[in-house]
C-alpha cells in the first residue's frame, strides 16, 4: 500500500513479509527498482508516514511483545536512522512522527507522563533541539499532523 511520494518519485508504503505477517514500512525507488525495509532490525513491525524531497522518511517502528513503539527519521540516502525520542510517556504508548519538511523538521505526537495515565501531546523535533512538546493546552491532548517549510 502506497502512502506518499516525493518530488524524486521515491515512494513510501507498507508491505507484509511472508515470514512474519506484520506490516513493514518500505521505501521504493522506481528508477532503480530498489526496495528498502525501514523496520528497525530488532523490531517486529513498522509503518511509514511521510517522505520529504531529500529522501528522509518518518517511520514508527516497534515490537509486539512487549508492545512498544517509537518514532524514527530514516535518512534514505545514508541509511542512518535517528530515534526521535518521546515526551516521557510509557513506551507502550510511544511516539508517532506524522510529517517531515525538506529541512528535516518533524512533527507528530507522543505519550507524556501526565497523570492519571498518559496524554498525547504534539511535538516538533529538530536535529538541534530534539523532541519538544508544542502543546499549549494544559490538560488536553494535541496531535500535529502536518508541517510547512518553515514550521510557522
Amino acid at each position: 500500500r502506497a502512502i506518499a511520494i516525493n518530488d524524486t518519485s521515491w515512494v513510501i508504503g507498507e508491505s507484509s513479509k511472508a515470514n512474519d505477517g506484520y506490516l513493514h514500512a518500505v521505501l521504493w525507488r522506481p528508477a532503480t527498482g530498489q526496495k528498502t525495509d525501514l523496520t528497525q532490525p530488532w523490531d517486529d513491525f513498522s509503518d511509514a508516514w511521510d517522505i520529504n524531497d531529500v529522501g528522509q522518511v518518518v517511520v514508527r517502528s516497534g515490537t509486539v511483545s512487549p508492545m512498544e513503539y517509537r518514532a524514527y527519521r530514516s535518512d534514505a540516502p545514508t541509511g542512518v536512522f535517528t530515534d526521535l525520542g518521546n515526551l516521557g510517556g510509557h513506551p507502550a504508548y510511544g511516539s508517532i512522527a506524522t510529517a517531515i519538511n525538506n529541512s528535516g523538521q518533524v512533527v507528530g505526537y507522543s505519550a507524556t507522563a501526565a497523570p492519571p495515565g498518559f496524554e498525547y501531546h504534539a511535538f516538533l523535533w529538530t536535529a538541534a533541539e530534539g523532541m519538544r512538546d508544542i502543546d499549549g493546552l494544559a490538560g488536553r491532548e494535541s496531535f500535529a499532523l502536518a508541517i510547512n517549510a518553515a514550521f510557522t
